[in-house]
């Protein structure tokens, strides 16, 4: 790697660990000019799961602009085309140009015209409002443009005290049965308060506008596509998603409909009560032609402080669930769940059994039926102020009286209570001498039915090029779905893939989750906080520079589509987790690294030694790149030299520990660097450690390295 780019690097890395990062931020058209480069050793990187997300907004705000508007209204027809009123009610039935100006205080405007009629609607300083309709409805047409004149300030109303559906009757303040676009250097204001703000049925296009949409459901919607170009676009949902599409079908000219596409000099800020961006095909993030950016704000659900009606999911419930073969062996046995505080306060709860669940796998058997699986599904009342959760497994008979966390027959790693799941699913129970071990995930049993507050979800594919993404989000801040039935005929890929720009997100659950591929191959990521960071069936990291903090796991590989895989090829990435039952890096299949800078720092064991650095049920294969944990290991790759200081701990998972508190060795938090091939890594470490191990294709044999805590010695060693 050239010194140019280490040194570009480390300054941006150095930046990233000593300042917030804002939702307004600074111009991102040239922030990732340099993040798609692959990462080899040599690169040097800071930590920034301190970073947060203040918000503060980018997108100018439409309403900044705003005058009152106490002209008569009128509409100029320029082209001789044809208009008529009665009532308030203007309708427009031919094509042509049409220039709207003054207060229409209780109207609407209707277009009705041929099908292969294009209609421009000029808005020169308007405010139309409607108690009955959406202020602008366009009933028929081939194309409809609105245009916001430059200088202008205009304003659409929906005062409907409530929508339903009917014949001629739109279901936002701006409504389109056909394509929509709406630009212009002016401002526009549009409040849709009892439905959408706008929405069309077929494309919605947006381009040099600025835009400000407040509606109770969705505040842009096009059923077949959304794009926006360019603009000051800012979106306000208080019960709804901020944008959504909802057909994923094939139009007659065979194209995809249902993408979401962002692009260009965009500064859009979301407030959503649930989805940020919700698209039934795919998102799509890029630069334009010219090479601009978008700048792209969004927080979820209680991150957003225009949420109405709808809250975060708050229940007094939680569930425990089991299959069948546990729960015939363990079904007279007593489980428990265990809530504490890091100052040692807790309270026991018994979990009670509550009723068999029937899952179908959504394939056929043999016999033309169905497939599907029994569960067992336990219940039990959760208390308020306390941080963490455990669970335990008693013989029958014990009462909640003689719970104890020593006399038990298994008991599952502690963590932080994940709010936004109610069901802890258990894959393994184990109660044998050597391993009295609980083993599971949490998932939604009631909440699944509740409503999603992503920052960005699609039921396909995600993919981000270019800009800057700053997220705030209850649920997963990127998610994509894998097997969601889609009209084109087929089911959604579940892939996520992130080839540049910047990325930053806040989550309540996973920070980017893939059901199926999850790629990063350039571009600056930090998942300041969530409850597991990087989560899909395979992630393949090639480039970038990619910084997690998740306060279950760091970086998960779950079982799904094809086999189960972590895979690093270049890039950086540095992963921190919180105490308790956690992993750095946690395989259900397999590890596998020929290239890039992987860093994985585990706090202080738990006393059950069930957190480790690098958790594999599969194989561990390393032939290039640098591996460093700061934390407990147990298993060391062949064919790569390595050095290991701490307790070499039991277990056969990997890099699966035992308990730490036999190591003479201590790693107290501070910023370590190790030069390896005449360039130097470094990383921040939080909280004290009780191992250290490093695994790189750079080191060599006969050669001296040294570890530094800042300036201080920390280990010294000859390979």
């Amino acid at each position: 790697m050239k010194k140019s780019l280490v040194g570009t690097l480390l300054l941006l890395s150095l930046v990233l660990a000593s300042c917030s990062i804002t939702s307004n931020g600074t111009n991102s058209n040239n922030s990732s000019n340099n993040n798609n480069q692959s990462v080899s050793s040599g690169t040097i990187g800071t930590s920034s799961k301190s970073t947060e997300i203040v918000e503060t907004g980018d997108a100018k705000d439409a309403e900044e602009e705003k005058t009152e508007i106490t002209s008569t209204f009128s509409i100029v027809d320029s082209n001789n085309a044809s208009v008529t009123s009665t009532s308030d009610i203007y309708t427009i039935t031919t094509a042509g140009e049409y220039t709207l100006t003054g207060n229409l205080s209780d109207g609407y405007i209707i277009v009705d015209a041929a099908d292969d009629a294009e209609v421009i609607l000029n808005l020169n300083g308007v405010s139309i409002s409607s108690t009955a309709n959406s202020p602008i409805y366009i009933k028929n047409a081939s194309k409809v443009k609105i245009k916001a004149k430059e200088g202008t300030y205009n304003e659409i109303s929906d005062l409907r005290s409530s929508y339903i559906e009917g014949d001629g009757i739109g279901s936002a303040a701006i409504y389109s049965e056909c394509d929509l676009n709406i630009q212009g250097k002016g401002s526009l204001v549009v409040n849709g308060n009892v439905n959408n703000g706008i929405h069309t049925k077929d494309d919605l296009e947006i381009k040099n506008l600025t835009l400000k949409v407040t509606a109770l459901d969705n505040a842009l919607k096009g059923n077949d596509e959304v794009e926006i170009q360019s603009g000051d676009i800012f979106l306000i949902s208080t019960g709804g998603d901020g944008i959504k599409t909802s057909n994923s079908d094939i139009s007659s000219k065979q194209n995809q409909k249902g993408n979401i596409n962002i692009l260009g000099a965009t500064n859009l800020d979301i407030y959503a009560a649930c989805d940020g961006i919700d698209s039934s095909y795919n998102v799509n993030i890029e630069s334009d032609e010219s090479g601009n950016e978008p700048n792209i704000n969004i927080f979820t659900d209680s991150y957003s402080k225009y949420t109405g009606t709808l809250a975060s999911i708050s229940s007094t419930k939680k569930y425990f669930r089991v299959t069948s073969a546990i729960y015939n062996s363990y079904k007279n046995n007593v489980f428990a769940a265990y809530l504490y505080n890091n100052d040692g306060t807790y309270t026991w709860k018994e979990i009670t059994y509550k009723s068999a669940q029937v899952v179908s796998s959504g394939n056929s058997n043999m016999f033309g039926g169905s497939q599907s699986t029994t569960y067992y599904i336990y219940e039990f009342d959760m208390a308020s102020g306390y941080q963490n959760i455990q669970f335990y497994m008693f013989s029958s008979g014990t009462t909640i009286d003689n719970f104890s966390t020593t006399n038990y027959l298994s008991v599952s790693g502690g963590g932080t209570i994940n709010e936004n799941k109610d069901l802890y699913n258990v894959t393994k129970l184990s109660t044998s001498s050597s391993s009295k071990k609980i083993t599971g995930d949490w998932q939604n049993y009631t909440v699944s039915s509740e409503y999603s507050k992503k920052g960005i979800k699609s039921d396909n594919e995600i993919n981000i090029s270019a800009g800057e993404i700053n997220i705030k989000s209850d649920d997963d801040s990127i998610h994509a779905t894998y097997g969601a039935t889609l009209e084109n005929g087929s089911t959604g890929l579940g892939n996520v893939t992130i080839s540049g720009g910047t990325v930053n997100v806040m989550s309540g659950d996973d920070g980017i989750h893939a059901d199926s591929n999850l790629n990063i191959s350039g571009g600056l990521i930090n998942v300041i906080n969530a409850y597991e960071g990087l989560e899909g069936n395979v992630i393949n990291i090639s480039g970038g520079l990619t910084y997690v903090y998740g306060s279950d796991d760091g970086v998960n590989a779950t079982s799904g589509v094809s086999q189960t895989l972590v895979n690093i090829t270049g890039g950086l990435l540095d992963v921190t987790v919180g105490s308790g039952d956690t992993d750095g890096i946690d395989s259900n299949g397999n590890y596998k690294q020929t290239g890039g800078v992987v860093i994985t720092k585990n706090p202080t064991s738990d006393s059950s030694g069930n957190m480790a650095a690098l958790d594999i049920d599969g194989t561990f294969t390393m032939t290039g790149g640098t591996f460093i944990a700061f934390g407990p290991v147990s298993t060391t790759p062949s064919g790569i030299n390595y050095k290991l200081y701490g307790t070499s701990g039991g277990g056969n998972f990997g890099m699966r520990p035992g308990s730490q508190t036999t190591s003479s060795y201590s790693f107290t938090k501070g910023t370590y660097s190790i030069t390896l091939n005449n360039e130097t890594i470094t990383t921040e470490v939080s909280q004290t450690c009780y191992s250290f191990f490093i695994a790189s294709e750079y080191l060599v044999s006969g050669t001296s390295y040294t570890l530094y805590n800042g300036s201080n010695v920390s280990q010294s060693w000859t390979q």
